[in-house]
């Protein structure tokens, strides 16, 4: 079997191996609706409108992303999962089993976790587990679009039926090939895989709400630095108390929020088996987006009518 994924999927193809085609080629499936869901969700926001005091009728839109602290908080989660995963191998022993021991779990002789804390805080990367994160991922995916151009204000509804949508579909999926999918295996790995899940997104929102505080994105510091370049909410008084208020009521649900989202979709990531990890994926989607809004807001006047539209112009 040639090494690539894609490759791997033609050489499956041509020799009739359909089913196990499309098992080659879910990673690289698992990557493309990863990268739609993040940008999706990066589109949330809050904007808030603001005004120059000195100058009437001029003003701009200040928005305030859903994931308000990017993806910092996954990277210090990471972190900090590297740095347990490194101290459950310090001191390993050989047990009469074949296993390798240490005071946090034990490790088969392929290096996997396979009991203990390790075990719980690991990433579960078996095909029932990715089949059912791809699923609930293609119904996700399929619910975004209902709920923006066709049912409009009722997006969480249809995300919680499109997620049950997507488990009863791949419960459905195991039951018709047993032979490629194992209900004893799926039930084994189900509860690191909610362990794993509770951890990333508890931390995360730890460690958002953390980093708002301690590098100036709290409400007092933002109003602080609207109140000095003479910038105002309308409707409201200049003065940094009354902007501070109002962007109370606001940054520290979206810092909460956002890390639990982030930390979640970083695990989601790691369980579909996309490419790279799933800070890596985050990473690499939110630099590219970031890029595609700083695209957009230089002036484009000059630009090809083609490239205007392409950018939203």
């Amino acid at each position: 079997v040639p090494a690539g994924l894609v490759w791997k999927f033609f050489a499956n193809i041509f020799s009739g191996n359909n089913l196990k085609a499309l098992i080659s080629i879910l990673p690289l499936i698992a990557t493309i609706a990863v990268f739609l869901i993040v940008v999706y969700i990066q589109g949330i926001r809050i904007e808030i409108p603001l005004t120059f005091a000195a100058l009437r009728g001029f003003g701009r839109v200040w928005d305030l992303k859903l994931l308000y602290t990017s993806n910092i908080p996954v990277i210090l989660t990471a972190a900090l999962l590297a740095n347990i995963q490194l101290i459950g191998r310090i001191g390993l022993s050989p047990t009469p089993e074949g296993l390798n021991c240490g005071f946090l779990g034990c490790y088969d002789q392929a290096g996997r976790p396979v009991s203990g804390l390790v075990f719980f805080l690991s990433s579960p990367t078996v095909l029932e587990i990715q089949v059912l994160m791809l699923s609930i991922g293609f119904f996700l995916i399929l619910g975004f679009l209902i709920s923006r151009y066709l049912i409009k204000g009722k997006s969480l509804l249809i995300s919680i039926n499109s997620v049950a949508l997507g488990v009863i579909v791949s419960l459905l999926i195991f039951y018709l090939f047993p032979s490629l999918f194992s209900f004893e295996n799926f039930t084994k790995y189900l509860t690191p895989l909610i362990t794993y899940t509770l951890f990333m997104v508890v931390c995360a929102s730890i460690f958002s709400i953390f980093w708002v505080n301690t590098s100036g994105m709290d409400a007092a510091s933002v109003a602080e630095q609207l109140e000095s370049i003479g910038m105002q909410i309308p409707g409201y008084r200049g003065d940094k108390k009354s902007m501070e208020k109002v962007l109370n009521r606001y940054i520290p649900t979206l810092a909460l929020l956002g890390g639990a989202l982030v930390g979640l979709l970083a695990a989601f990531a790691d369980f579909t088996g996309a490419l790279g990890t799933g800070t890596g994926i985050l990473l690499t989607v939110m630099i590219i987006y970031n890029y595609y809004e700083m695209l957009r807001a230089e002036n484009l006047e000059e630009a090809h009518p083609i490239v205007r539209k392409i950018l939203g112009e």
